[in-house]
């Protein structure tokens, strides 16, 4: 069940991206964002929106501490596909929930969101057994 109840975090350098994203899922879900991304490492939230930044050398860190620290968080991360750094991106896909690569589509984003919703309320279902 998707409810407004379901709290996502949305993390970009872009203002911009981060508004649009806000005002796709608002109507489901809430939303809070940041474009600092010291402010994503003490969130409890069920979904965590990473926009994959080209510089950002400590962000595979600093998911590995937020799943260390919230390990029933998702993790979805928007990226740019770079051929020379594959093992960059590996880190990635291992400590992240899913990986949509840029350009993003909408339906895409919206369906993942969605699908990461519905999981965590499976495991929290099934936790309570």
């Amino acid at each position: 069940m998707i409810t407004e109840n379901h709290k996502i975090f949305v993390y970009s350098t872009d203002l911009d991206l981060c508004n649009s994203i806000s005002l796709l899922l608002q109507s489901k879900y809430q939303i809070r964002y940041t474009t600092n991304s010291i402010n994503i490492e003490d969130v409890d939230v069920d979904l965590l929106i990473i926009d994959v930044p080209i510089s950002d050398g400590n962000l595979l860190s600093k998911i590995k501490r937020i799943k260390t620290k919230y390990p029933k968080i998702k993790i979805l991360l928007l990226y740019i596909y770079r051929m020379n750094e594959t093992q960059l991106e590996a880190g990635y896909r291992k400590y992240s929930d899913f990986l949509l690569y840029k350009p993003i589509d909408v339906s895409q984003l919206t369906m993942a969101v969605d699908n990461l919703i519905v999981e965590k309320n499976k495991e929290l279902l099934s936790n309570k057994k």
